[in-house]
């Protein structure tokens, strides 16, 4: 068995305001885990996307004639 190669992957966006209302933090987190196998002429990659759930953005459009979250 060979290496093993761990991967992680956050990123973070903040807020912005914009002409039709704001952009809430975006935020996510990833994880890859990589095991290398006969020495090395193959390998096994396990990927998790968002595993502890952070992901996600808010919108919210304000206008005169409409407000939305």
């Amino acid at each position: 068995v060979g290496d093993l190669d761990l991967q992680t992957t956050a990123r973070y966006s903040a807020p912005i305001a914009t002409e039709q209302g704001r952009v809430g933090a975006r935020t996510f987190f990833d994880l890859a885990l990589r095991q290398s196998l006969f020495e090395d002429r193959a390998s096994l990659t396990l990927q998790a996307r968002d595993p502890l759930g952070l992901a996600g953005f808010s919108f919210v459009l304000d206008q005169p004639e409409l407000y939305q979250e």
